[in-house]
C-alpha cells in the first residue's frame, strides 16, 4: 500500500537509506489562525505570502498577538492539491473571523528538523515519513511545517529551520 504522504511526491533518492533524528510524543490540542484554501505546488510561494499577511492582519484586528511561530498546516495528505493553512498559532482566538479560526485536538505525532533551504522541505518530508514507516509507525493525515527562522533579506537560506510535524495513527 501506497502512503498517503508520499502520494504525488518526487522521489530523487532511496529515502530508506536515510534515518533522521525523531521525537514521538503526545502534542497538546493548540488554535491557529490563518486562511485555509487548496493550493497546487505551483501556487504555493504565493499563498504563503498572501496567507501569512492575511493571518497576521486578522490576529492583529482582533487585539490579539501570535503565540507561536509560523506554521503551515496541512489538513490531509497531499495529492494533486495541498490542503492548507498558512497560519499562527494563538492563545485567544474570540476575536478573530471564526472563518480563518482552527483547532488542532491533540493527537501522538512525529517530529523532526530541517535546516536549509524551503526549496528542501520536499526531500526532508520523504526522508521523514520513509523514516517513520522503517520505525513501524503509519502516519496520520494531518501534518504542519513549524517556520522556526523565518527567511531575511540577504540570509543564508541554508540556516533556516524547519520542524516538521506528522500526526500518527
Amino acid at each position: 500500500m501506497e502512503n498517503p504522504l508520499l502520494a504525488g511526491s518526487f522521489l530523487l533518492f532511496d529515502a530508506t537509506l536515510f534515518t533522521m533524528p525523531v521525537e514521538i510524543f503526545e502534542h497538546a490540542p493548540f488554535t491557529f489562525v490563518g486562511p485555509r484554501e487548496r493550493i497546487t505546488f505551483e501556487g504555493i510561494r504565493d499563498y504563503y505570502h498572501r496567507a501569512f499577511s492575511a493571518a497576521y492582519g486578522a490576529i492583529n484586528a482582533a487585539g490579539a498577538q501570535p503565540a507561536g511561530a509560523a506554521i503551515g498546516f496541512y489538513f490531509q495528505p497531499p495529492g494533486t492539491e495541498f490542503d492548507l493553512a498558512a497560519a499562527f498559532p494563538v492563545a485567544d482566538a474570540r476575536n478573530v473571523d471564526p472563518a480563518l479560526v482552527h483547532h488542532f485536538p491533540g493527537a501522538r505525532v512525529a517530529k523532526t528538523v530541517h535546516q536549509g533551504s524551503y526549496d528542501g522541505l520536499p526531500q526532508a518530508w520523504e526522508r521523514f515519513v520513509a523514516d517513520l514507516t522503517q520505525r513501524g509507525e503509519t502516519p496520520g493525515n494531518m501534518s504542519w511545517e513549524e517556520y522556526v527562522t523565518m527567511p531575511q533579506p540577504g540570509g543564508d537560506p541554508e540556516a533556516l529551520i524547519t520542524h516538521l510535524f506528522c500526526t500518527l495513527s
